[in-house]
């Protein structure tokens, strides 16, 4: 009887144990989550008094056929996981994305350096070494751009104020290449924290897409 009682008590302090770690991780991953987004949020959205004079990272001076454009982009946490992405061009709305990380495969996050000075949406990438030269880009700026796992169309998006279908991916346009690198890591973090997975495969052409 007496073993029994010590074989029960030690079970029950080994289950207490796992219990409290189980919890303490959870904490802690909940406390890295939640500091994680706070971070991008002071320092990608504008914030008065914040970073890069209160004007945060989200905008940048692009040159179009019809003229220069400011393309903002913003993102707001909705609690939990989910978020939502606004896309201005000057101060007109264009797109919105509304997505949870836990769609997001980590391992799509991507960044691509563009000059800003060309016309934006053509052959401005500095993916590669000889185009840079020979059109003397200045690589200054980025987009960072994400697909969803497997690539399922579970990201919500609204072109214009006009719902459209589901789609895979989004993105984030940067003022500064040197804080993309940061905004990405940061970003694949909140994507891993909330159960994120890599994808068992990829839709045909996206890794030629993304630079």
């Amino acid at each position: 009887m007496r073993n029994w009682r010590r074989f029960v008590l030690c079970v029950g302090l080994i289950l207490v144990c796992i219990v409290t770690i189980i919890t303490l991780h959870s904490v802690q991953r909940h406390r890295d989550f939640a500091e994680t987004l706070l971070w991008m949020d002071q320092t990608y959205n504008p914030h008065d008094g914040g970073r890069n004079f209160g004007q945060g990272h989200g905008s940048v001076v692009v040159s179009r056929d019809t003229g220069e454009i400011t393309i903002r982009m913003r993102f707001v946490r909705l609690g939990d996981c989910k978020i939502l992405i606004k896309e201005f061009w000057d101060e007109n709305p264009v797109d919105t994305y509304t997505l949870t990380l836990c769609d997001i495969d980590p391992v799509s996050i991507k960044i691509r350096t563009f000059d800003r000075r060309k016309i934006y949406g053509t052959d401005t990438s500095c993916a590669e070494a000889e185009p840079v030269t020979r059109y003397d880009l200045k690589c200054d700026s980025a987009d960072i751009e994400f697909l969803t796992t497997d690539g399922a169309h579970v990201i919500k998006e609204d072109r214009m104020g006009d719902p459209s279908k589901p789609t895979n991916k989004a993105w984030l346009v940067v003022d500064d290449v040197a804080y993309a690198q940061r905004l990405a890591k940061a970003l694949k973090r909140a994507v891993e924290l909330c159960g994120g997975k890599p994808s068992n495969f990829w839709p045909p052409n996206w890794k030629s897409k993304i630079e």
